[in-house]
């Protein structure tokens, strides 16, 4: 019989909990203008995001650990080309972990290039001398866009959904189901997990965003927020960049601090 659940942790969060330390090709003109809210990718593309782990999931709040300041962490994005998920274009994104050693967790995700909404979330892990490769693909109930809460808050990829003129906009009790597996469909044995979610944006106050991201000009600055059933998640998006400028989920806090587009000089954002 085939089960179905709401919850907050997914197969892929299991494996990856505990886990925090885990090519560029040339390519065409970005297909949205730079200008505009949301990501205007193109292969070749590549950015650099610092988290801080602000709050441990296992530590109580009143511990040592909790009080201790912890080493930010530097993951490396990278758009690295595009293939089709479920018969959809989409941007394959690599994601790897510059601040550890050797042999990290390599994630890879998918985004659909028409709508930019996450589509899929894949990580190669090293265990017992095996490399293991977990996924997830993500399917909105009532087949549009739709916010996703990324499978473990120690990586940043919480992903808003944006209109196709550039903007975002408000969404209530959007639900999409997060299927285990490298075929993206679930089979009548598997367990399915629901996710209700909804999204909001307000335009970024100045002084709000000089005090997270302190080398932006603070100009169309939009915050969106995302929640979920015991999950809250804060961005800050500034029109052309490529992620958000800054990110907070409870557990981690991100900046974007370093951007590369195709062919072009590496930019310093923060």
């Amino acid at each position: 019989m085939k089960e179905r659940k709401t919850g907050r942790l997914m197969p892929l969060a299991v494996v990856l909990l505990g886990l925090t330390a885990m090519v560029t090709v040339g390519g065409e003109q970005p297909d949205k203008p730079l200008d505009k809210l949301g990501p205007a990718w193109q292969v070749g593309d590549s950015w650099k995001v610092r988290a801080v782990t602000i709050q441990s999931q296992a530590a109580d709040k009143s511990s040592e650990q909790q009080q201790q300041a912890k080493k930010p962490v530097d993951w490396q994005f990278t758009v690295t080309g595009t293939e089709k998920i479920k018969n959809r274009d989409c941007y394959r994104v690599s994601v790897t972990c510059l601040t550890k050693g050797p042999n990290q967790p390599v994630t890879t995700l998918w985004f659909d290039v028409e709508n930019r909404t996450l589509t899929r979330v894949e990580a190669k892990i090293l265990i017992k001398g095996k490399w293991r490769v977990f996924t997830e693909t993500y399917v909105s109930q009532d087949g549009k866009p739709c916010p996703v809460l990324g499978p473990i808050p120690a990586l940043p990829l919480d992903f808003p959904v944006f209109t196709e003129e550039g903007g975002t906009k408000n969404l209530a009790s959007q639900t999409y189901e997060a299927i285990y597996g490298d075929k993206g469909v679930k089979s009548i044995d598997d367990v399915g997990f629901a996710f209700s979610v909804d999204q909001s944006f307000s335009p970024a106050k100045a002084d709000h965003v000089k005090s997270l991201a302190p080398t932006s000009e603070g100009e169309g600055v939009v915050e969106v927020e995302i929640r979920g059933a015991r999950r809250r998640v804060s961005q800050l998006w500034q029109p052309g960049a490529p992620w958000p400028i800054y990110s907070n989920n409870g557990m981690t806090e991100a900046r974007l601090v370093e951007v590369k587009r195709a062919g072009n000089a590496e930019e310093e954002v923060q």
